[in-house]
């Protein structure tokens, strides 16, 4: 889980369609239910928040840090008091805000690279998803985000990278994408270089996934690592 980075940057958890599903149970130890717990004042928002629909997103301001942590699942545990340091607004709140989306949930279809969610239908609805939240989402600050949905929910982590990415680039936000590691972030920064050297548009991107999920269908089973078809097909 990335904390709350600058007043510049908003975060960008993964959330279940129903806020804080999850939070006070004893399942609950990802990273949603750590942001709950962390910051309990958005447990309220249970009360306020229906189920969201696929064009739904929440937008938070304000939410104050009160909890130390370490781990992860099964590993979390609590480490005392945090003291939020972060500037305050006019009205005292911190200068931080959480834009919170959901996922489609692949878990019960088996967590692999998955066909399933390589397909136009699953695809389009986190496309817009995306796009609804990051073009609804305060101006003039940097959304830092990560591999949306490819937890609990088994996404697969090079779609939801390629889908943050034509939805931040279509809503003209700039994004901080934390990747986690090393071979990943080098796969996703060269497509993106690619892409741009070549000025492929968002509408280029979406054919050529269309593409993608063709093969896909016709093979039922990944032909390719998306990144290196993206790159070889806009060559």
């Amino acid at each position: 889980m990335q904390p709350f980075i600058s007043p510049l940057h908003l975060c960008c958890p993964f959330f279940f369609s129903l806020t804080g599903a999850a939070d006070l149970s004893p399942q609950g130890t990802m990273q949603e239910e750590i942001y709950f717990l962390t910051h309990p004042e958005l447990i309220v928002g249970r009360l306020f928040c229906a189920s969201l629909d696929d064009n739904e997103s929440i937008v938070v301001t304000g939410a104050e840090r009160y909890s130390k942590y370490s781990g992860y699942g099964h590993t979390l545990k609590f480490e005392g008091d945090f003291v939020d340091t972060s500037s305050r607004d006019e009205r005292g709140r911190p200068r931080t805000t959480l834009i919170a989306m959901d996922a489609l949930d692949f878990s019960q279809r088996g967590c692999s690279p998955g066909v399933m969610q390589h397909h136009t239908q699953a695809t389009l609805r986190e496309l817009n998803k995306a796009y609804c939240t990051f073009s609804r989402s305060p101006p003039n600050v940097c959304i830092a985000t990560g591999h949306w949905g490819c937890g609990v929910f088994c996404g697969s982590r090079p779609l939801k990278a390629a889908v943050q990415v034509m939805a931040a680039s279509q809503s003209g936000r700039d994004l901080l994408y934390f990747t986690q590691e090393e071979t990943f972030d080098v796969q996703l920064s060269t497509t993106i270089s690619t892409l741009v050297a070549k000025h492929v548009s968002v509408g280029q991107v979406w054919n050529a996934l269309c593409a993608f999920f063709s093969l896909v269908e016709q093979q039922a089973s990944l032909p390719a690592q998306l990144f290196g078809f993206l790159v070889h097909h806009f060559k």
